[in-house]
């Protein structure tokens, strides 16, 4: 970054930072006099026990104890701590004694799901991936066509190819009947445009690879009014457990269970999605672009 960045004056917010990142930001910020430093929002997206290669961080924890008690200094004064919900938020508290505010995910301002059909669409968005539940898909699918599901399945796919369950999934996928394949990145106008079509949302996510993380997808999905199929464990289970969104929730982990929420859906959708509707503003309202800008203003150097 540019190191008129780093001055006293600024606000610099940092989303997605990883342990050896974290510990370095603060090495960093340690570093300057404490009349040059700016004011810095660390969003902590990710649990302790993440890794961007799909398995969980043995030392995680210890990077992140270590970083904090490093940090604790600048907390408060110049650093500042946050979370995209209030369950990753009580992790942080109960592990490591860090007050964490919530920095909503600015994605509330998303049009109204698809009007009502006979026959719902579910979708699935984002990265192809098995901690987002890709490979439950091809499975799943096929258990609510045989069991005579009056549905429409909408599937991204996108990924690199690097995860032998991903691409398995991908050409199993591509064999089973009905399911519309959307191939590739979408821009921002491309993503809108196909989710506007999805009645019911599918976040499959692993509770132990992704856990209590929050999604973009999921925030645009409750705002939009449409009912979501949520993995016991993570925070969109645990936001439909509340009564803060609509949907189903399976357990355990696997394929028959999904499809079994995919039918409970399907079998209740109108209802499903007239309280989807009712819950949709409050949480556009909490989890719009004003929101995240009155959060850092009230951060902002005075």
């Amino acid at each position: 970054m540019p190191a008129d960045v780093w001055c006293a004056g600024n606000l610099v917010v940092i989303p997605g930072l990883s342990q050896n990142e974290l510990f370095g930001l603060i090495r960093f910020l340690l570093a300057k006099p404490e009349a040059r430093r700016p004011r810095v929002i660390c969003q902590l997206m990710f649990p302790p026990t993440w890794t961007s290669w799909g398995l969980p961080a043995r030392l995680g924890k210890e990077f992140y104890r270590k970083s904090f008690a490093l940090a604790q200094p600048l907390i408060g004064k110049t650093l500042f701590f946050m979370t995209e919900n209030a369950a990753l938020g009580r992790l942080y508290q109960t592990e490591f004694g860090v007050d964490a505010k919530i920095l909503p995910v600015p994605f509330g301002d998303a049009p109204p799901a698809a009007s009502s059909r006979d026959a719902p669409t579910f979708g699935f968005f984002g990265y192809s991936k098995r901690d987002k539940g890709f490979h439950l898909l091809p499975r799943a699918i096929e258990n609510c066509r045989k069991a005579g599901i009056a549905a429409n399945f909408t599937i991204q796919l996108q990924h690199s190819g690097w995860e032998p369950e991903t691409v398995a999934a991908e050409e199993a996928l591509r064999k089973v009947s009905g399911v519309r394949l959307i191939e590739g990145v979408l821009d921002e106008d491309a993503y809108i445009e196909e989710t506007s079509q999805i009645d019911v949302m599918l976040l499959p996510y692993d509770p132990a690879l992704f856990g209590m993380r929050g999604s973009g997808i999921f925030t645009q999905s409750v705002a939009a009014g449409r009912p979501l199929v949520a993995s016991a464990g993570t925070f969109a289970a645990a936001s439909i457990e509340a009564g803060q969104a609509e949907g189903e929730i399976f357990s355990p982990y696997d394929a028959g269970n999904l499809s079994a929420a995919i039918l409970r859906v399907a079998s209740r959708f109108p209802e499903s999605r007239s309280r989807a509707m009712k819950l949709a503003p409050e949480f556009a309202r909490k989890h719009s672009a004003d929101a995240y800008v009155d959060v850092l203003l009230a951060h902002a150097p005075r």
